[in-house]
């Protein structure tokens, strides 16, 4: 049997508007949900990040076996529709857990993160963002929805047997918060209100760039 709590967290920043989208769904022993970040330079990425996780969720509602990479591909054709001729995108980090398993589907440089309980975070979703000499530079996306590379879409899907974490988030928050810090607020703190408390300490003494959201999965396994 499995205890999932789940909570979730989004602020603007410095912007003037919150162009992430962040959403999360529990049923009994299951949880999904994903997270989007519009793609600023283009016209309407508010409406193409909450058109993503509005789609990913509602799907997954009606039918929780959907293939996720077929998911992708309408939820792309969705978003190429909103405005026309106009480009618009946005990133997204999609994840479901049910019957031990974990599928994660991912386009962008949204992320999401894995914990087990002993060990520390791993990102499981590769940031899709132009390099060069391992050089990452973050403002250039590779594949993104609205302009997806179904070849390129990021698949992953595990068996679990064990407690574990899912963070999902947006670029703005794991460049505010590093991957030191996250493992050392999930070290100290077990509850799942505690660690959000921090995290949001830990966002307040940064000086955000973009906007900032984050989510939460604690996954507790019972065995009786």
């Amino acid at each position: 049997m499995w205890t999932i709590e789940c909570l979730k967290y989004t602020v603007k920043g410095p912007r003037l508007r919150n162009e992430d989208s962040i959403e999360i769904i529990k049923d009994g022993e299951s949880v999904y949900g994903a997270v989007a970040d519009g793609i600023g330079s283009f016209d309407s990425s508010e409406q193409a990040s909450v058109s993503a996780t509005n789609q990913f969720i509602n799907s997954i509602k009606v039918n929780a076996n959907i293939d996720l990479t077929t998911l992708a591909v309408n939820i792309d054709d969705t978003v190429k529709g909103i405005n026309g001729e106009s480009k618009t995108g946005t990133t997204l980090s999609g994840f479901i857990f049910a019957g031990d398993i974990l599928q994660i589907i991912h386009a962008g440089d949204s992320r999401i993160y894995f914990k087990e309980e002993t060990k520390s975070f791993k990102q499981l979703t590769i940031d899709h963002v132009f390099s060069r000499g391992g050089y990452r530079k973050s403002n250039v996306l590779t594949n993104y929805i609205g302009n997806l590379d179904k070849s390129k879409i990021q698949f992953v899907k595990e068996k679990i047997d064990t407690s574990f974490v899912l963070l999902i988030c947006s670029d703005g928050f794991y460049e505010a918060v590093s991957d030191l810090s996250l493992n050392l607020v999930f070290s100290k703190y077990n509850s799942i209100k505690n660690i959000d408390n921090q995290l949001k300490i830990e966002i307040a003494n940064r000086s955000l760039r973009d906007n900032c959201s984050y989510g939460i999965i604690k996954c507790t396994q019972s065995r009786h």
